[in-house]
């Protein structure tokens, strides 16, 4: 079964470490979301060997802007969406 480890730190200031893993090989997803569903970053988008994988987030939009203090949904997509919640502070 994929996992969505637990962010770190979290409440987090200037960057995230995301740990999932999976079970298979396939396509997945790591995308971030803000409180009103709307999307903010994609860390990763393609297909991946089973086994146990860190991604770091800089705490920058798509944009390449650094995102406002508040809550943000991480959301990991392999055969299904594991969602784990994030706070960022300034």
């Amino acid at each position: 079964m994929p996992f969505l480890g637990r962010p770190q730190p979290n409440p987090v200031r200037k960057e995230l470490l995301i740990e999932f893993g999976l079970p298979k090989e396939g396509p997945i997803a790591v995308e971030v979301f803000d409180v009103m569903g709307r999307h903010v970053r994609t860390l990763f988008k393609a297909s991946q060997h089973a086994g146990v994988y860190q991604l770091h987030w800089d705490l920058l939009d798509d944009a390449g802007g650094r995102v406002a203090a508040g809550m943000y949904y991480l959301r990991f997509t392999h055969d299904r969406s594991h969602v784990q919640r994030v706070v960022v502070f300034e």
